[in-house]
């Protein structure tokens, strides 16, 4: 699966749009898992979602797909 398909953009998005999508994803991601009222098993999945952002940006900043 492609970066554009698992950040959920089209798939001719350019690679700023992929970085900005990554980028806000993986904020919006971190702020919620700081949510002192989850869970802390929702705490953990939100935390694997960061660390799955944080890992495509890792990818664009190498020259990944």
């Amino acid at each position: 699966m492609g970066l554009a398909a698992r950040l959920g953009v089209e798939h001719e998005a350019t690679v700023q749009r992929l970085w900005d999508v990554a980028a806000d994803a993986q904020w919006r991601w971190r702020d919620r898992a700081e949510d002192p009222l989850l869970a802390p098993s929702q705490r953990r999945g939100t935390q694997v979602v960061v660390r799955s952002c944080e890992g495509m940006i890792a990818e664009r900043a190498a020259g990944g797909p």
